[in-house]
């Protein structure tokens, strides 16, 4: 049996090491969610003149 163990990471530290990689994310993640968000954005069947609201969605670049 695999045991696990507590990692305690301060907020603060947690909350800088997430801002430090947002500026990367859409060039690291982005290239291989590509094909995911746009058969996403597909099933949406968006018709001209509708509006989406893009929330909580990853960086929002989604649907620009």
């Amino acid at each position: 049996m695999v045991e696990s163990t507590s990692i305690k990471y301060p907020f603060k530290q947690t909350r800088l090491s997430y801002n430090r990689m947002s500026r990367f994310y859409d060039i690291l993640a982005g290239t291989s969610e590509k094909k995911l968000i746009r058969k996403g954005v597909e099933k949406l069947e968006i018709q001209s003149g509708e509006k989406v609201l893009d929330i909580g969605c990853g960086t929002g670049t989604a649907l620009m």
